[in-house]
């Protein structure tokens, strides 16, 4: 019996050693359950959303239409069954997740935490605001450009059954589509230590399943696929700029004769090309209600918010080669394929 005692002594070490190394990350933990539990707690069945008499036509309508969002990506996508979106949390008009993400001043990369059975993730999200800002002034403290961004939704993997969100129902028909796809695409398809695949595959199969859905449900010619259409081209033009410039940028950041300047230099060739970029944004031709969005509401770029475009779409590219060629632009066929 001495490899039985060897053994748990082994085992008891082993959980010491691990109890110590995630020690910090305990509270974090801790308030993360709690925020979850406490959105699951006040969730309501769907059964009994449509026996409020007081639940506008408009949130009624979008309520089932999530629903056959959800049983199209799961019989006509292939994406995995859940129980997500059974259930309605209303947000009251506040956001329910704070994601922190940060990147050096002079470098587009993301400062990266690690967590267990997730890996290596580069934004960190709180259900408390007050978190956030923590994170973000010591990220600061430590040079770091930080932002804090509010969540429309998130996957819990099909670990829990994630409920539909209050403020879900404000968007378009297409914009809906693509968010419900784009989740269930993390809960069916997901590899540790991947943000960006990860991202960029769930953009990815979120806009083809959305255009698939919109054609199905009210037709090719429609004014939702139209106007969805519409939408993602903007989107994409607007993207793919920033792609292109992050490019630029990024082979500044790494250029010896930039890394040999003292820092005030490099702060103000950076403060010009991001003044330069944002000129030339509003110059893309854009249709005429994004324009107008954009020149009310002007983006405010940094490393950050470049590095947002690269996670989610710098492999669109190679997705789509691989969305069309090797897989004869089928998607339910690309999501079996990734599913194993």
């Amino acid at each position: 019996m001495k490899w039985l005692w060897r053994f748990m002594l082994l085992l008891a070490l082993l959980l010491c050693m691990g109890a110590l190394y995630y020690a910090p990350l305990l509270p974090y933990g801790w308030r993360q359950l709690k925020g979850q539990l406490h959105v699951l707690w006040h969730t309501v069945p769907l059964e009994e959303v449509w026996k409020n008499d007081t639940l506008s036509p408009a949130v009624r309508y979008r309520l089932h239409l999530i629903g056959e969002i959800k049983a199209f990506a799961e019989t006509t996508l292939s994406l995995k069954p859940t129980d997500n979106y059974r259930t309605f949390y209303d947000t009251r008009g506040e956001p329910v997740l704070w994601v922190v993400t940060a990147a050096p001043p002079y470098a587009l990369d993301y400062y990266y935490w690690y967590f267990p059975f997730l890996g290596q993730v580069s934004y960190k999200g709180h259900f408390e605001r007050i978190y956030a800002e923590q994170d973000s002034a010591r990220l600061s403290a430590e040079g770091y450009e930080v932002s804090i961004g509010e969540v429309a939704a998130w996957s819990t993997l099909g670990i829990l059954s994630d409920p539909i969100l209050s403020s879900m129902t404000e968007r378009s028909e297409g914009e809906l589509a693509e968010l419900i796809i784009h989740e269930l695409t993390h809960a069916t398809v997901y590899l540790p230590d991947s943000v960006e695949f990860n991202e960029n595959l769930a953009s990815f199969v979120g806009q083809e399943g959305a255009k698939l859905f919109l054609q199905q449900r009210y037709g090719k010619h429609s004014f939702f696929y139209r106007d969805y259409e519409r939408r993602l081209k903007d989107r994409l033009l607007y993207i793919n700029f920033l792609l292109h410039e992050a490019a630029r940028l990024d082979s500044l950041y790494r250029s010896e004769r930039f890394r040999a300047l003292p820092n005030a230099e490099k702060q103000r060739l950076k403060k010009h090309f991001y003044a330069e970029l944002e000129k030339k944004l509003l110059e893309l031709p854009l249709s005429a209600s994004t324009r107008f969005r954009l020149r009310r509401l002007p983006p405010r770029l940094n490393n950050v918010e470049l590095c947002d475009v690269l996670r989610y779409y710098s492999r669109q590219d190679t997705l789509r080669w691989i969305f069309q060629q090797e897989f004869h632009s089928s998607l339910p066929a690309m999501i079996q394929s990734f599913r194993k």
